[in-house]
């Protein structure tokens, strides 16, 4: 008796179980994207809606910085000349248009303490 080959009613190899096969591993490529767009939403949500107060806090005092300023350092002169350099004391002021609340009052505040008029 001869060998009796064997007849395969499902090939692996075929094109149509590499298709199936294609379509899993779509299938498993949206599900990971899914996956991880949640997890980075998340994570938005926890930074931005649950740690607000402490990012509020943070930026706040980035903002309202406080440093000691350094003191004058004096005059440089030439004996028969006179003087060569001269430290002048110069101050800058900015102010936000959207944070005052009493636009006059800090105006005139400002004006009697800087003696302006």
């Amino acid at each position: 008796m001869g060998r009796k080959n064997k007849t395969y009613h499902h090939r692996p190899w075929s094109p149509v179980n590499q298709g199936e096969r294609i379509n899993y591993r779509l299938g498993f490529l949206y599900i990971l994207t899914f996956v991880a767009f949640v997890v980075i939403a998340a994570k938005l949500f926890f930074l931005q809606v649950m740690n607000h107060s402490y990012y509020l806090d943070k930026a706040k005092k980035n903002a309202e910085n406080r440093r000691e300023l350094p003191a004058r350092r004096g005059t440089i002169s030439i004996a028969r000349e006179g003087i060569l350099a001269k430290d002048i004391l110069n101050y800058s002021i900015a102010l936000s248009a959207k944070r005052l609340r009493n636009r006059q009052k800090v105006i005139k505040e400002l004006v009697s303490t800087l003696h302006l008029r």
